[in-house]
């Protein structure tokens, strides 16, 4: 593998929040380098609930739809920004502590931070994932599935 093939992979796996399998290389690259986090080729974009901002849940006024609204703070609304940018077009997964809750499509970048999460949801599983975030125990992952 040549050098600029494993600095990739290693970009693509800080990125990701992974772990690099070789240590020695891993002490080049500081996990979360700003470069890295905003690395637009970037399949998946991870937010833990230190990015979340406010997050509150509420039932869309037309289709009666719960849902919960999440602002991110201001390092982690610029990735959301960037991975939105790069993905305009895109179906990603709209993933809670690994469960898929909902898979839209991205219509246009997401530039002020603020999204809400539709989907699977009933009022109770809005309600109790406002609260996970807010208490700081619940992670949001968006993944390119196409």
């Amino acid at each position: 593998m040549a050098q600029w093939q494993r600095l990739a992979l290693i970009v693509a796996l800080v990125v990701a929040g992974g772990s690099v399998a070789r240590p020695e290389l891993s002490a080049r690259l500081a996990p979360g380098a700003a470069w890295a986090q905003t690395d637009r080729a970037a399949r998946v974009a991870r937010f833990a609930s230190a990015d979340i901002e406010r997050a509150t849940h509420g039932t869309d006024a037309a289709t009666g739809t719960p849902h919960v609204e999440v602002r991110l703070s201001g390092a982690a609304a610029e990735r959301l920004r960037d991975f939105t940018t790069a993905h305009v077009g895109k179906v990603i997964d709209i993933r809670v502590d690994g469960r898929v809750i909902s898979r839209p499509m991205i219509r246009e970048p997401i530039a002020g931070g603020t999204f809400v999460i539709t989907g699977r949801l009933t009022g109770d599983d809005a309600r109790a994932m406002a609260a996970a975030f807010r208490a700081g125990s619940a992670a949001i992952e968006l993944v390119v599935t196409d």
